[in-house]
C-alpha cells in the first residue's frame, strides 16, 4: 500500500465514550500540599492553567486560532498533565514527558489531527527580576515532539511573580461595559499594577527570538501574582490576556499516531480535564 493510500486510510476522528472530568465553578480542582504552591512547582502551576478555564481558552485560541473560532456547541478540549511519552509511543524515550496534552473533541468524537502536543516551562520573577529567564526555554523537547509525529506542537510559558510597589504602579483607563451591544459607562483612571504586562512582553519576544522552527506554537501566559491568585484562592482577580504565536500543522506528522492517542485516552480518561468551548453551566 502506498504512503498516500496508508494517509487516507487513518482516521482524522475517533468516536469513544468515555470522557474526562468536568469541575464546576468553584468546586475544589486539585489538591496540593502548602509547600508545592510555596515553591510554584512546575505540575501544579501546569494544573492552575488547566483550572483557569478562561485564561486557557485564550492560550488554546493563540494556538489554533483557525479552529477555535468555528468550534460547535457541544465541542471542547480534553487536557492531561505530565504523560509518560512511552505510554503513547513505546518506541520513543525522549522527551520523557508530555507536559500538556490536548485533545479536541465534538460531541462523542475526538479530533486526533488537532492534538496539541505541548512543553512548559514556569517564569518565577519578580519586580526586581523582570528579565528572569527559564533553564531551558523548551524548544528541544517541542523538536523531539515534532520528531515523533504529533500533529501540533507548542512551547508555553506561564509566568508567576511578586506585585510591584504601590509606587510603581501606572495610571490605566477603566470603564463598564453596559450591554451586549458593547455601550460603555464613563472612563475612569485608576492606578494599577502593571508587571503582568511588562512580563507577557518579555515572554512572548524571548519566546519569538528563541523558536527554532516555525510549526511550533507559543504563549506566554500569565498566572498570578500572590499565592491567592495562583491556587484560585482569590477568584476575583482579574486576568492578564495572554500573547502568542499559532502552531502549524507538523509536516512530519504520522498518521497512525491518532490512534495511539485515542488509545491512551480510552485507558486513562479519567486522567483528563474536560474544559468545554461554551459554559455548560450556561447553556
Amino acid at each position: 500500500m502506498t504512503e498516500e493510500a496508508d494517509l487516507i486510510a487513518v482516521p482524522d476522528r475517533y468516536r469513544t465514550g468515555l470522557r474526562g472530568w468536568y469541575r464546576k465553578a468553584g468546586s475544589i480542582g486539585v489538591l496540593a500540599s502548602r509547600t508545592d504552591a510555596l515553591k510554584r512547582e512546575e505540575k501544579l502551576m501546569t494544573a492552575s492553567l488547566i483550572l483557569q478555564r478562561k485564561l486557557f481558552g485564550l492560550v488554546y485560541r493563540l494556538l489554533q486560532p483557525d479552529y477555535f473560532d468555528v468550534m460547535p456547541r457541544d465541542s471542547g478540549v480534553y487536557v492531561s498533565i505530565a504523560v509518560r511519552t512511552n505510554r503513547i509511543l513505546p518506541e520513543v524515550s525522549n522527551p520523557g514527558d508530555i507536559d500538556l496534552l490536548v485533545i479536541p473533541y465534538e460531541g462523542d468524537e475526538l479530533l486526533l489531527s488537532r492534538v496539541i502536543a505541548a512543553e512548559i516551562k514556569i517564569i518565577r520573577a519578580s519586580f526586581q527580576r523582570q528579565g528572569k529567564s527559564p533553564n531551558e526555554m523548551g524548544f528541544s523537547q517541542a523538536g523531539q515532539l515534532l520528531d515523533a509525529g504529533f500533529p501540533y506542537v507548542a512551547v508555553l510559558h506561564l509566568i508567576v511573580s511578586d506585585q510591584s510597589p504601590e509606587h510603581a504602579w501606572e495610571p490605566m483607563g477603566r470603564t463598564t461595559i453596559l450591554n451586549e451591544d458593547g455601550l460603555c459607562g464613563p472612563l475612569t483612571t485608576e492606578l494599577v499594577d502593571t508587571l503582568p504586562k511588562r512580563l507577557l512582553d518579555r515572554g512572548i519576544g524571548r519566546l519569538l527570538s528563541a523558536r527554532t522552527r516555525s510549526e511550533i506554537g507559543l504563549a506566554a501566559a500569565f498566572l498570578g501574582a500572590t499565592d491567592d491568585e495562583v491556587t484560585h484562592v482569590n477568584r476575583g482577580a482579574g486576568m492578564w490576556f495572554p500573547e502568542g504565536s499559532a502552531a502549524a500543522p507538523n509536516p512530519n506528522r504520522k498518521p497512525e499516531i491518532g490512534l495511539e492517542i485515542a488509545a491512551y485516552f480510552e485507558r486513562n480518561s479519567r486522567w483528563f480535564a474536560d474544559i468545554p468551548r461554551f459554559d455548560p453551566e450556561r447553556r
